[in-house]
């Protein structure tokens, strides 16, 4: 027999096997779903291929630059550089945004423009929310050709992305073939070995930082072959009050005790049983973190800021905090290539209460507070640049500095200030969570920790489930950059919303109104698992044993949270 026609017979015979299984599959669960990333997927490596400006001409006659990508800060300038004038391009995540824009363009350009009798400067801002080094690198490659003399880079946050890159030919050709189930199906196994396998691998982490340091020392060089003195700022991170991404390993008993001696503030039974969890556990960032606050509470700060500050390395794989070895990674490049060194990081840990650097300074894991000082860190860093430099503060930044403008200064806000923290807290929580497609089995230990912050600053906000249902929504509809980044489901996430909000006011002993916020969740999606458990537990704390009891017998009868479920009966007797 021909061996041609052998072949062709074996391809037809699988292609027809293949059409009888999908179809069965089909007939079984209905055609595949939509999958509905496809905007994610060319906002984040497509269009960074893309020119991040666009030149056009004004009305008026005049040319200019024009920023053409979402979620960046709108800029406009000369296409003709201004004589005289100087020229600085700041990039980097969502961290560079407020060095481009309104306040923070101003006091950076007053400040240089007073330290630097003589020179007029023109800032221009070019950071974009989520990027990291390999996508703030296209944009730096872009800028060099629009005659900059400075380049200020704050990258390091956001190097989550994965893969970092891809073949756009071969990942549309996978787009189409996840539209069979045999494919679909075969390549969600293949996916989840791969996760699992990478997650706890080291060198997928040191990859990482390799990928980080080549991206950094590429934008160095490009400059320094055009003379374009590069500052470089390593970035600061809450790693007090900001626990670690995803879920604490609570199926491991030894965790479990180990937390509720810490709830019961037993801090010293805390740190023994921290210690033996880490010795079977070292790389689990969640131990690392709640024994920090066991020495944090005991009032051993070394020791706290050590374990702090090795659960943000842990974090880091993947993270949207930038861990402290990527910093000493900016370090080193600036002592290697004579590239001058903002340390903010540093800046922020001496500022801190016994060097702890939490929600004084911070919004979220990594955005700070808009505060004056680093505006000065950086204009210092030009500043240094030139050769006649002043040898005293101007009588402008002593003025500045009276302003009461942040300085690392929490003491000096206003309660009304506070209060808008603490919505911003919220905020910011609503967005990690919305972002993650969580389903409530547990709750994220960061978006608890950034609710009992807010309760504390921002009371009035919780006053009823739907007072700050309708809170958010006012602060959603106003804010045009928020509306940008919901997800089209938002409405469906209120049951996920509503039970991480309960589940903070239980923590602080806010049993009542806890009861109130998983009792919405319920009402909203009664299939939901963990409001049980936080209402049963809350019930307990009332005194109300029959309906805790109820709430637990509910989740036994799912099999639903085991085994944490089974500790905490064991443990409370029920």
């Amino acid at each position: 027999m021909n061996p041609k026609k052998i072949i062709l017979g074996f391809i037809l015979i699988l292609i027809l096997s293949v059409m009888g299984f999908e179809e069965a599959l089909r007939i079984q669960r209905g055609a595949p779903p939509l999958e509905s990333n496809l905007a994610d997927f060319k906002e984040g490596y497509e269009e960074i291929y893309e020119r991040f400006f666009k030149k056009i001409r004004l009305p008026a006659g005049k040319v200019v630059y024009k920023t053409q990508r979402d979620h960046a800060i709108e800029e406009v300038f000369s296409a003709d550089k201004i004589k005289g004038v100087k020229r600085i391009f700041i990039l980097g995540g969502s961290v560079a945004q407020p060095f481009g824009e309104g306040v923070g363009e101003r006091n950076i350009k007053e400040l240089l423009e007073n330290l630097i009798p003589g020179e007029k400067f023109e800032i221009i801002g070019c950071g974009v929310g989520g990027y990291d080094s390999y996508r703030v690198s296209l944009i730096h490659k872009e800028i060099l050709s629009y005659d900059p003399d400075f380049i200020i880079l704050l990258s390091g946050n956001n190097e989550y992305w994965d893969p970092v890159r891809v073949n756009l030919w071969t990942y549309k050709v996978n787009w189409l073939f996840r539209n069979l189930w045999i494919y679909r199906d075969s390549q969600e196994k293949f996916r989840a070995w791969v996760e699992n396998r990478r997650i706890s691998r080291k060198p997928f982490k040191e990859k990482r930082l390799i990928n980080y340091e080549n991206n950094l020392r590429k934008m160095i060089l490009w400059a320094k072959k055009r003379k374009i003195p590069m500052i470089l700022c390593a970035l600061p991170a809450n790693f007090r009050d900001c626990p670690p991404r995803g879920f604490p390993l609570w199926q491991d008993k030894q965790f479990f005790l180990a937390k509720n001696a810490l709830d019961k503030r037993k801090f010293e039974e805390a740190v023994k049983g921290f210690k033996q969890f880490i010795s079977n556990h070292p790389e689990d960032a969640f131990g690392e973190y709640f024994l920090a606050q066991c020495y944090d509470n005991l009032g051993n700060y070394a020791q706290a800021q050590s374990h702090y500050l090795r659960a943000l390395d842990l974090d880091a794989n993947p993270g949207d905090r930038c861990p402290p070895e990527r910093n000493e990674v900016i370090r080193r490049l600036c002592a290697q290539e004579g590239s001058v060194l903002v340390d903010l990081e540093k800046t922020f840990i001496e500022a801190a209460p016994h060097g702890l650097v939490g929600n004084e300074f911070f919004a979220d894991g990594c955005h700070w507070w808009r505060n004056y000082s680093v505006f000065e860190k950086v204009a210092r860093a030009i500043e240094s640049c030139y050769k006649s430099r002043l040898k005293k503060p101007s009588a402008f930044l002593a003025k500045a500095r009276n302003k009461g403008d942040g300085y690392l200064d929490f003491s000096a806000i206003t309660i009304k200030e506070l209060k808008s923290r603490g919505l911003e807290k919220v905020v910011n929580m609503i967005f990690g969570l919305v972002s993650s497609n969580q389903e409530v089995c547990l709750v994220q230990e960061r978006a608890i920790s950034f609710l009992q912050i807010a309760y504390q600053w921002n009371q009035e906000l919780f006053e009823s489930s739907a007072f700050f249902k309708s809170q958010m929504l006012n602060e959603f509809s106003t804010n045009q950059w928020i509306q940008g980044w919901l997800p089209e489901d938002f409405e469906e996430k209120w049951p996920v919303i509503f039970s991480h909000t309960g589940e903070a006011l239980r923590r602080l002993g806010m049993y009542v109104k806890a009861v109130e916020y998983f009792n919405k969740a319920i009402g909203l999606d009664s299939k939901l698992c963990f409001p049980y458990l936080g209402r049963g537990l809350a019930y307990y704390k009332m005194g109300q044993i029959d309906k805790a009891k109820r709430d637990f017998d509910e989740m036994a009868k799912r099999s639903c949270q085991q085994p944490l479920v089974g500790y905490y009966r064991e443990l409370l007797g029920i």
